[in-house]
C-alpha cells in the first residue's frame, strides 16, 4: 500500500489581517462624560507647574452657550500693531506677517505707531507695497502704546458680525527689547502657533469665542493671553456693545480678552500657567519647560494652512 506523499512544503499557516483600529487625532479629547482634563506637560497643550486650580478643558463640549460645536469660520482677518523702533527688529516681524498673509482672505489691517524714536511710517508702508494689507498711523502713546491703536484697528471691523469671520490680533513684540534676548523667541513661539497651525486655531473656535497661546494666572487670579495674541469670533466679541470697553493702562490690551469673555470662554492653544512659574521673561522658565512643551507639542501639530476653494 502506498503511502501519501507529503508535500515538499508546508502551506504557511492562514494569518488573519490585523484589525484596524482609526486613530484618533491628538488633541481631539472623549465625549464629555469621559473627559480627562489635560496633565502636567501633557503635549495637547503644554500645561507648566504648578498645575492650575481648575483643569483647562481642551477640544471639550462647548459650555458658554450650551450648544455645542459652533459654526467653523472661514473668514480670516488681522489686526496688527507695529511700532518700528529705530534698530530693532520690526522687519523681520512684517516679514513674518507677510509670510502668513495666505492664511487671511479678509482684511489685515497694520497699525503704525510712531514717535521721534522710530523709523518714519513711511518706511513701514513701504515694505507692505504690493500686499493686499491696510495701514493706518497713529501718533505712539508710551503710556498706552498698543491701546493707543486699538479703536482704530477694531472699528474697522466691527461691522463684520458674522458667525463664519475670526480676526487674529497681533503685534510685533519685542521691538523695545534686546535683539537677542528672550522676547525673540517669545514672539517667534506665538508666530509659530498663531500663523501657521490653522487646523488646530480652528478647531477651537468652535468651541471658545477666544482662542490664544499663553494663558496666564496672576496672584490676583485675573487672566490673560500673556504676549497679546490670540484669536476671536467676530460674532462673539462685535456683536456685544462694549467691545470698545478698555483700560486706559500700557497692558490695556491683554485685560481686555478677559472684559470680553468669561474664564471658562477661553480657550488654549499652547501654555497656561500661573505666576511666577510661568513668567515668560525668565530665561529658565523657557529651558526648562517651554521649550521641552513646545517641541512636544510641534510634533503632535504639523503647521497647517486653510485649503483655498477652487
Amino acid at each position: 500500500m502506498d503511502r501519501k506523499k507529503r508535500p515538499l512544503f508546508k502551506h504557511p499557516p492562514k494569518v488573519r489581517p490585523p484589525k484596524i483600529v482609526p486613530r484618533r487625532e491628538v488633541g481631539i479629547a472623549p465625549p464629555a462624560a469621559a473627559f480627562i482634563p489635560p496633565q502636567l506637560n501633557d503635549p495637547r497643550i503644554g500645561m507648566f507647574e504648578p498645575p492650575l486650580p481648575i483643569p483647562f478643558e481642551f477640544y471639550a463640549e462647548d459650555r458658554w452657550n450650551g450648544r455645542g460645536r459652533l459654526k467653523i469660520p472661514k473668514v480670516r482677518h488681522c489686526l496688527y500693531h507695529v511700532y518700528p523702533r529705530t534698530g530693532s527688529l520690526w522687519r523681520t516681524r512684517i516679514n513674518a506677517l507677510l509670510e502668513a498673509l495666505p492664511l487671511f482672505n479678509g482684511k489685515v489691517i497694520v497699525a503704525i505707531a510712531y514717535d521721534g524714536t522710530t523709523e518714519h511710517p513711511e518706511f513701514v508702508e513701504s515694505a507692505l507695497q504690493g500686499y493686499p494689507v491696510d495701514t493706518i498711523r497713529v501718533h505712539n502713546d508710551p503710556d498706552l502704546r498698543e491701546v493707543a491703536t486699538f479703536n482704530e484697528l477694531f472699528s474697522r471691523l466691527a461691522s463684520t458680525k458674522r458667525a463664519d469671520h475670526c480676526t487674529l490680533y497681533a503685534h510685533a513684540k519685542g521691538v523695545t527689547r534686546p535683539r537677542d534676548g528672550i522676547c525673540q523667541k517669545w514672539v517667534q513661539t506665538l508666530e509659530e502657533i498663531c500663523f501657521r497651525h490653522w487646523d488646530h486655531v480652528c478647531r477651537l473656535l468652535t468651541h471658545y469665542p477666544i482662542v490664544g497661546p499663553f494663558l496666564q494666572h496672576t496672584a490676583e487670579h485675573a487672566w490673560h493671553y500673556s504676549g497679546s495674541w490670540f484669536w476671536f469670533r467676530n460674532d462673539r466679541i462685535f456683536g456685544k456693545g462694549d467691545w470698545q470697553t478698555i483700560d486706559s493702562e500700557w497692558h490695556g490690551i491683554e485685560s481686555w480678552a478677559r472684559g470680553q469673555v468669561e474664564e471658562h470662554e477661553a480657550g488654549v492653544l499652547f501654555g497656561a500657567g500661573k505666576l511666577p512659574s510661568m513668567n515668560l521673561y525668565d530665561v529658565r522658565v523657557w529651558k526648562q519647560h517651554v521649550e521641552p512643551a513646545l517641541q512636544l507639542w510641534l510634533e503632535h501639530h504639523p503647521s497647517c494652512l486653510p485649503e483655498t476653494p477652487k
